[in-house]
């Protein structure tokens, strides 16, 4: 399916950047505001793809529209002026559910169609116990939120489809599933649901996904981080991540971290230290991702500047000799495949 991305936000850079995995799928105009004209022209110039501010433009010759995340709350009258266009020309409209429910217009909102793959179990559990998973499972975990965990599962993705690997993905990304990927459910995200409730709901999950997908390996992506950043930025004190530790048997994580110039050895213990500790999980190996971390004014808030290539490049961090640290623009094969030596023992290999 060929797809029109409205707006532009770094996720579509991810996916570019990747984009074999997409298969079947392809991203063939990218649709923005006038705000952002000079990146469109830029990012046409370097990867021959359509970019454009105008709506019926970008809408021709295409199988469907893809509507990105609403995270920058930006302004939603050009959201509602291509879901309005893509209708009249009869294109489905895919979104992530967060985005659906985020919208205000019930009657835009009834020609979204939800983009996550969910599994649907197919098992029937009758008691409280944790079921015994045999997959292995690696997580990729994070210090917060756009830190690069959806860019890291799919640099590992890459390696293990070469390889002949048979692996299942959980995504915490929306878009994992034009990628091959199957999305988290949603009872994680559930207010309503105790804490007791989503540990044994997630195993249950996973069990049956497993069972369904019988595979040499399951990577899971974990949303939201590993502890709080600042006094505002909590992070929702690390819910999710505990709630996966304590639902799974993890064999090992991978723990991406937002971009730095100068990265210690105690930093990077540290951060093993603390994962190991509050997750029972081991991390091998650590992602660097291309998102630097800036205290706002106040000084109770943190924002996540998102770095081009150029400036990574004028600005390389010391991490460049690091054997166990994927960076950007670096060739991270070495990284993962010191990982997956380590999974050797465990995974039948095709």
């Amino acid at each position: 399916m060929r797809f029109s991305c409205f707006p532009l936000v770094p996720d579509i850079e991810v996916m570019l950047r990747h984009s074999k995995l997409m298969r079947k799928d392809s991203i063939c105009h990218i649709i923005s505001f006038q705000e952002d004209a000079e990146k469109l022209r830029t990012l046409e110039r370097t990867t021959g793809i359509p970019c454009t501010v105008s709506i019926s433009e970008g809408l021709t010759q295409t199988d469907a529209l893809l509507l990105l995340d609403n995270d920058p709350d930006l302004r939603w009258e050009k959201y509602y002026a291509c879901i309005d266009f893509a209708v009249s020309c009869g294109l489905p409209i895919f979104a992530s559910r967060s985005l659906i429910e985020q919208m205000e217009d019930d009657v835009r909102k009834a020609h979204l169609i939800s983009l996550e793959n969910i599994h649907e179990l197919q098992l029937t559990y009758m008691d409280e116990r944790l079921c015994e998973i045999k997959t292995p499972i690696v997580t990729v975990m994070g210090m917060g939120k756009n830190c690069g965990k959806f860019e890291c599962q799919l640099e590992l993705k890459e390696q293990l489809d070469a390889a002949g690997y048979r692996s299942t993905w959980l995504c915490s990304n929306s878009l994992g599933s034009r990628m091959g990927m199957y999305a988290l459910p949603f009872f994680l995200f559930d207010s309503h649901l105790a804490f007791p409730e989503k540990v044994i709901a997630f195993n249950r999950y996973v069990h049956d996904l497993c069972v369904a997908n019988p595979s040499d390996i399951l990577i899971i992506g974990v949303p939201s981080g590993i502890g709080p950043l600042a006094e505002k930025d909590t992070n929702y004190f690390a819910e999710i991540p505990l709630i996966i530790s304590a639902a799974l048997n993890v064999d090992y994580s991978i723990l991406t971290f937002y971009y730095r110039l100068d990265v210690h050895n105690d930093f990077l213990e540290w951060l093993s230290r603390y994962c190991l500790h509050r997750f029972q999980v081991q991390v091998p190996i650590m992602y660097m991702s291309r998102q630097m971390l800036m205290r706002e004014q106040e000084g109770t808030k943190m924002q996540q500047l998102f770095l081009s290539d150029t400036y990574i490049a004028e600005h390389p961090s010391s991490l460049s000799s690091k054997t166990n640290v994927a960076a950007p623009l670096k060739d991270n094969t070495p990284v993962f495949q010191s990982l997956i030596a380590r999974l050797q023992g465990n995974i039948e290999t095709v």
